[in-house]
């Protein structure tokens, strides 16, 4: 929920792109930061940028910030962030975070 609660769920009925759950027990909780985690970086080259994300969304980071320096040599489009967000979403579901992490722009 984002909140870093959990339930053990179980299916209760399907329809046609619908699914609904029965909410269980609730499971443990997932510990709270002690402060949040912020990563600026200049963005680099080709498909690292990419590799980057991912790897700093599963160590926990919850602000990813692609920053322009003076020898910065690459900058954001709009389709690269897109993919940096499915990237995150990508990760998230693979770690079983409670939550996401932003990419600021």
């Amino acid at each position: 929920d984002r909140a870093g609660r959990r339930r053990a769920a179980r299916v209760a009925a399907t329809r046609r792109g619908e699914v609904e759950f029965e909410l269980l027990e609730e499971l443990a909780r997932f510990p709270a930061k002690a402060a949040p985690v912020w990563l600026a970086v200049a963005a680099p080259k080709g498909k690292l940028l990419a590799q980057l994300v991912r790897a700093c969304t599963e160590a926990g980071c919850d602000r990813f910030l692609p920053t322009r320096f003076a020898r910065s040599v690459r900058e954001l489009e709009e389709r690269t962030e897109e993919r940096l967000r499915r990237c995150v979403h990508e990760a998230v579901k693979q770690c079983g975070l409670p939550e996401t992490q932003t990419i600021a722009a």
